[in-house]
């Protein structure tokens, strides 16, 4: 079932935090090109996790269209345009950013997990469950 972690994977939203946090060690390590691929597959992973939307298949414009078909909350909406443009500029316009937008990003992108969840599965959903 889509949102769910299955047999022998972790919850979308924990494997979310552990990328994130390896993300965010490699700010200043790594390229900031490599550090937009990762930041943009792990968000996108979520996604289709969380989902079952095909994500990490979508191109940018099909992702922020299918968090406006979704009705997501605007924080949700908001972060997966901020997150995709950022990664976008980065990678195929070769704009340099600096360490701390790619951090503000990865904050972004666990705050936005954060609200799709609690969008998609509200407490009272799951103690109904």
């Amino acid at each position: 079932a889509a949102g769910a972690g299955g047999p022998g994977l972790p919850d979308p939203s924990d494997e979310l935090i552990r990328a994130l946090d390896e993300l965010r060690g490699a700010v200043g390590r790594e390229s900031t090109a490599a550090v937009c691929d990762r930041l943009a597959h792990c968000v996108r992973r979520y996604l289709e996790r969380r989902t079952g939307d095909p994500a990490l298949e979508m191109t940018s414009a099909e992702l922020v269209a299918l968090a406006r078909r979704g009705d997501w909350p605007a924080e949700v909406q908001q972060w997966i345009r901020r997150i995709t443009l950022l990664a976008d500029e980065v990678r195929f316009a070769r704009r340099a950013r600096e360490d701390a937008a790619l951090l503000e990003a990865a904050d972004g992108a666990r705050r936005m997990a954060a609200a799709l969840d609690a969008h998609l599965m509200p407490p009272d959903a799951e103690e109904a469950a």
